[in-house]
């Protein structure tokens, strides 16, 4: 049985972050769950990522889903390994997108989205943190989605973030995992996902050159196939991805 795609989004975006990955995965069974506190959700955010994780995991029960694949980016990949950890029993495998093991986050960033809580307006997207050949087009479309998330959510995800830390607890992960990660990856570098991959028995290790820390919505096309090939090791009950290619252009 092909596990369910389930894709869970960064600090301060919601299910309309994967948009640009989407198109490339028609031919999969994909979900991409908004976290609490968006997208009309009068439920406060999580205030950790282990309450995120709690959170998805009631989704996808509510949603009869029994098989899946969990894919996080960024703080994403925190809830995601939360979820892991739990041993719940539909955690079939997990993809971890530029993300690591604890996430500190740099003060600058938790003073600049408590003024946008104070302001009510939401803080800007930093074009920096995309590569300088990335789509106009591209960054303004994850901006606009990134900006309809309430500044109150947007400031828990980073506080919960900025809490996570999983660095002694990554032995105890019992499912198939890849962990992938772009070269120019400013806000997680290369070297978090080394310990991920050091840390977590089997894990596939793929590195993305040139990637950038939103890789998945800049590298859409190539993101999917990295699914793909990872979601078809997965319906194998393979406990490794020995299949997945280690590096993508």
């Amino acid at each position: 049985m092909n596990p369910t795609l389930v894709l869970v989004h960064g600090a301060g975006a919601n299910g309309a972050f994967w948009d640009e990955v989407r198109p490339w995965l028609s031919d999969v069974e994909v979900l991409a769950p908004s976290l609490p506190g968006r997208d009309g959700d009068a439920r406060a955010a999580p205030t950790s990522a282990r309450e995120a994780a709690e959170a998805l995991l009631a989704t996808l029960e509510a949603g009869g889903v029994q098989h899946a694949l969990l894919v996080g980016h960024s703080y994403g990949g925190a809830v995601v390994l939360e979820a892991a950890l739990s041993a719940h029993p539909c955690v079939a495998g997990l993809v971890l997108l530029a993300t690591g093991a604890r996430l500190r986050v740099h003060p600058l960033i938790l003073e600049t989205m408590a003024l946008a809580v104070a302001t009510g307006r939401a803080a800007p997207l930093a074009r920096g943190l995309f590569r300088p050949e990335t789509d106009a087009g591209i960054f303004e479309r994850t901006a606009m989605r990134m900006a309809t998330v309430p500044p109150a959510a947007t400031l828990a995800d980073w506080q919960a973030a900025n809490a996570f830390d999983r660095l002694a607890d990554l032995g105890r992960i019992a499912v198939p995992t890849c962990v992938a990660t772009g070269t120019q990856d400013a806000l997680t570098p290369p070297k978090y996902a080394d310990f991920l991959a050091r840390g977590i028995s089997g894990a596939k290790r793929v590195t993305l050159e040139g990637g950038g820390h939103f890789f998945p919505v800049e590298r859409a096309e190539q993101t999917a196939a990295l699914l793909r090939e990872t979601i078809d090791r997965a319906s194998g009950q393979a406990r490794h991805f020995s299949k997945v290619p280690t590096s993508l252009p």
